[in-house]
């Protein structure tokens, strides 16, 4: 991807399959499940959202939303990430999802904000 506006522009139009929920348990426990999106959630609503081209805790650039989805908020941080990273996390089921000539996929961490 070249300059930041242009990849600012790919991650907020992404559409991704590759997900990673998130859910704070008791203490500083969370339970983190991957999963490939099948199907849209349907309606949501942007509460708030932005570009970290260079702040993000993942080390990458990230396009994130703090979104509604039915009864849930969530923090939604979508972001490029390797082959190799993406084998680790969803096997070689999300290979289909990642670009041939790139290597790159385009992934989402959704975080579950408490109240």
């Amino acid at each position: 991807m070249g300059d930041h506006e242009s990849l600012e522009e790919y991650l907020k139009a992404a559409q991704p399959r590759l997900v990673i929920r998130v859910v704070r348990g008791t203490g500083l426990k969370f339970k983190v499940t991957p999963y490939i999106k099948e199907v849209e959630h349907g309606c949501e609503e942007v509460i708030e959202e932005g570009f970290d081209p260079d702040h993000s805790p993942l080390g990458v650039p990230v396009y994130w939303r703090i979104i509604k989805r039915g009864d849930e908020r969530l923090y939604c941080s979508t972001h490029l990430l390797r082959r190799d990273q993406l084998i680790r996390v969803w096997g070689t089921r999300g290979l289909v999802y990642c670009d041939p000539v790139t290597g790159m996929a385009v992934a989402r961490i959704e975080t579950v904000l408490p109240g």
